[in-house]
């Protein structure tokens, strides 16, 4: 079973994907697409501090010990969420890259979105009562 205090600090990583999403929405309505990047690739996307929490043979590092206790007691389908949200956090950063001053956001909004459902399907599945 996942230890609630597992529970608890997996809760408090993903307590910064609304404050990221909300930046990098801010980002995107002034237009800037490189800022919106820069936020996803370093708060969600695989290279995330967080995303290390879903990789099995996690060690210790820029969050402390909480990465390695987190592969050992994460269920499998948690981690494959998360994993899922961290992957196209990296996809919607590669789209937002490519927004030039009045480009296309759209391609980059469909990613996003993408996130967002992954982030929805994890807490709808678990969460702490």
């Amino acid at each position: 079973m996942f230890r609630r205090r597992c529970a608890r600090k997996c809760s408090r990583i993903c307590a910064d994907t609304p404050e990221a999403i909300a930046e990098i929405l801010a980002a995107l309505g002034k237009g800037d697409g490189a800022a919106a990047a820069k936020i996803a690739d370093a708060r969600l996307s695989m290279a995330s501090p967080g995303a290390a929490a879903c990789k099995p043979n996690a060690k210790s590092g820029a969050l402390g010990d909480m990465p390695a206790m987190m592969a050992r007691h994460m269920p499998d389908e948690m981690r494959a969420l998360g994993m899922t949200m961290h992957e196209q956090a990296g996809k919607f950063a590669q789209e937002a890259a490519k927004i030039g001053p009045g480009g296309d956001m759209r391609p980059a909004l469909a990613e996003l979105s993408q996130v967002v459902q992954a982030c929805n399907a994890c807490h709808a599945a678990y969460r702490l009562d």
